[in-house]
């Protein structure tokens, strides 16, 4: 990685300096941020340059005197974001691999279908329970703002890790003023997902169908997807209040685990209900994309459990029941079992699966 910080030649004793990487202006950094005789640079980068850095792992831009690097926030990608300062709002990535993201609020651009205070109350609620991210908000969040901080992976890219760590907390936000649009009175279940571009049709037609896999087993829900640059959002919202979120959450994880079944087509063939049938078309559709995308991927020494569905799922957002203090739980009257264990596991019924699903014809 060559980045310089280079002194300005009409002030050498100024403490700010100019960062150039691979002989481009980037930003400028501040010293006397590290203990004496250890890292000393904070570097604030361009938001126009950022994407050099695309090329890079965070271990890359630590390898040179730097204590921490703050990154401007996009608010054009993050448009519900439209109510930070911006030039106050930042990302910052530590030496040590933690990361900072305050956001500081200008309530003049406010135009969300919540109150300030009610908001903040709403981030305390979907944050602190989350171990995670720690949220904290100032004494005086308008003139302090709202942070929030966790580990960053230093051998993942500098893009990838700022992308990640941006997109969850956007996601919670987005869930947040989604709850409380007009008309939204149930609780939302929010998956935010980053496919590769030659299988990301597959997997938002398969996420699609998953409102209907619902509706053949019983549960009447609305699913959408949101395709943005790089990230799919899928969004399902039960059209009763009184469905569970947790339960349709739990058919989710299943649904997505169903291509993974090596015995699928044995037990298909034994039901003739057209809800199966059509489940198992657009399980092999899904499948011979990712099959036509292994093949690729192989050629560059890539292993086949990369390409797993639910390996490009990034995070779940759900607003959801008390857990059960049970160690085996069933759900669904037997469809799924619920296994407690290091992580999170169920055993699939899947017979009882296709005996369930019934297409209703009008």
């Amino acid at each position: 990685m060559n980045l310089k910080i280079t002194a300005d030649s009409n002030d050498d004793h100024s403490r700010y300096r100019s960062v150039y990487l691979d002989e481009v202006y980037v930003g400028e950094a501040d010293d006397g941020w590290g203990k004496e005789g250890e890292r000393d640079y904070h570097i604030s980068f361009r938001l126009e340059e950022t994407e050099l850095l695309s090329n890079y792992t965070i271990n890359d831009l630590f390898k040179n005197n730097i204590y921490s690097c703050g990154f401007p926030i996009d608010i054009n990608k993050y448009e519900n974001l439209n109510w930070i300062n911006v030039e106050s709002s930042s990302t910052w990535f530590f030496y040590g691999s933690e990361y900072s993201v305050l956001l500081i609020p200008n309530f003049l651009m406010w135009d969300k279908p919540i109150g300030v205070a009610t908001f903040f109350v709403e981030l305390e609620k979907y944050f602190g329970d989350n171990n995670d991210i720690h949220f904290k908000k100032g004494k005086d969040p308008i003139e302090e703002g709202i942070s929030f901080s966790g580990k960053i992976d230093n051998d993942e890219g500098i893009i990838d890790e700022l992308n990640r760590v941006l997109d969850l907390i956007y996601a919670r936000i987005l869930l947040i003023f989604e709850k409380h649009a007009v008309g939204a009175d149930a609780e939302h279940l929010v998956n935010v997902y980053t496919f590769p571009p030659e299988i990301r049709p597959a997997c938002e037609q398969y996420l699609i169908y998953f409102s209907r896999f619902l509706e053949d087993i019983g549960i009447s829900a609305l699913a959408n997807i949101e395709s943005h640059p790089k990230k799919t959002y899928f969004t399902v919202k039960p059209q009763n209040s009184d469905e569970a979120l947790s339960n349709i959450k739990e058919m989710l994880d299943v649904y997505l685990s169903l291509p993974q079944f090596s015995d699928l087509d044995v037990i298909s063939k034994e039901f003739k209900d057209v809800s199966v049938q059509q489940l198992i078309s657009n399980i092999y559709h899904l499948k011979s994309q990712l099959l036509l995308a292994t093949s690729v991927i192989e050629s560059k020494n890539a292993t086949i459990d990369s390409l797993k569905f639910t390996n490009y799922q990034k995070s779940i957002l759900i607003d959801s029941k008390s857990e059960s203090d049970k160690n085996e739980e069933e759900i669904f009257d037997g469809l799924v079992t619920l296994n407690e264990f290091k992580g999170k596991g169920f055993k699939i019924n899947l017979p009882e699966i296709f005996r369930r699903l019934k297409r209703q014809f009008k």
